[in-house]
């Protein structure tokens, strides 16, 4: 296995999060010494058309907002396409976003789609990606 320094891992993910659309910001984490916090935090929402949207972090300790439906995948360009799994060892317990791209899904099966494929703001960030 190879190991990278924290200069070249960090290059290599913020190059990877680009490439898949991995550029959430992260939830904060709740301060445990805000006595004013009543009540969950807000859900996140896309900073484009305001819809809510599931940030959840990938698999590289980067950030990327989905959509709050899943769809077949002969539905959602491969670019789009990703998948939550369960986090194992660290991470274990929590839920991780995995793009699909090795491995291509049957037409039928369901994925979850990047928000960017459905947000409606003709800004938000349209991936062009080769396969």
């Amino acid at each position: 296995m190879v190991e990278l320094c924290d200069g070249c891992w960090n290059r290599l993910t913020n190059d990877l999060a680009m490439l898949e659309g991995a550029t959430a910001t992260p939830c904060p984490a709740p301060d445990p010494d805000d006595v004013e916090a009543i009540g969950p935090p807000e859900p996140p929402t896309c900073p484009k058309c305001h819809h809510l949207v599931r940030r959840y972090p990938t698999n590289y300790n980067k950030w990327v907002d989905l959509a709050t439906c899943d769809l077949p995948a002969k539905d959602v360009p491969e670019p789009y396409r990703w998948r939550l799994t369960k986090g194992t060892g660290n991470r274990a317990g929590t839920w991780i976003a995995v793009r699909v791209h090795v491995i291509d899904p049957r037409p039928s099966d369901l994925v979850t789609p990047a928000h960017a494929f459905l947000c409606p703001d003709e800004e938000a960030e349209r991936q062009d990606l080769a396969p």
